[in-house]
């Protein structure tokens, strides 16, 4: 239960966010909030990582519905037996592809705000989840003692 709760909260800070650029920004505006290195520009995102895939939508929906279900299934079944850590990082994972996919599935893209400008993407809150539950997973599953025992 607590992975689910953990899971909820960052779809709703990441969908607050996005409800928060929207309304107090607006589409396709941008604040500067430090000057050559950092502003709040709210831009549309159809694909995947960095635009990839925009030009399929519904394969890109259905793909990210089946992972972020079978993640979710995973977490739900080995909540007792699995490593905290391990559903902790999975759950960062499935918390920000689900942020994403809301949008996705209610307006055909995502909204992305972040846009530090050492960085060539803008990206949003959910992505940051995403991005770092997958770091994190590559380094639990290469160092992880308990990773390396049970075979993972």
């Amino acid at each position: 239960m607590r992975y689910l709760l953990f899971i909820l909260a960052l779809i709703l800070a990441d969908q607050g966010l996005k409800y928060l650029v929207l309304t107090r920004i607006g589409m396709m505006n941008e604040i500067t909030v430090i000057d050559s290195f950092f502003s709040l520009h709210v831009i549309t995102n159809e694909g995947a990582a960095f635009g990839m895939w925009a030009q399929h939508g519904t394969v890109l929906i259905a793909l990210t519905a089946f992972i972020m279900g079978g993640l979710l299934v995973y977490i739900l079944l080995k909540a007792k037996k699995e490593n905290p850590l391990f559903l902790i990082i999975l759950c960062m994972v499935t918390g920000g592809g689900i942020g994403n996919l809301i949008d996705r599935l209610r307006q055909g893209y995502v909204v992305d705000y972040l846009d530090f400008k050492i960085w060539p993407f803008i990206f949003n809150f959910a992505d940051i989840w995403v991005v770092l539950g997958c770091l994190f997973l590559v380094v639990y599953l290469l160092f992880s003692p308990s990773a390396k025992k049970s075979g993972k």
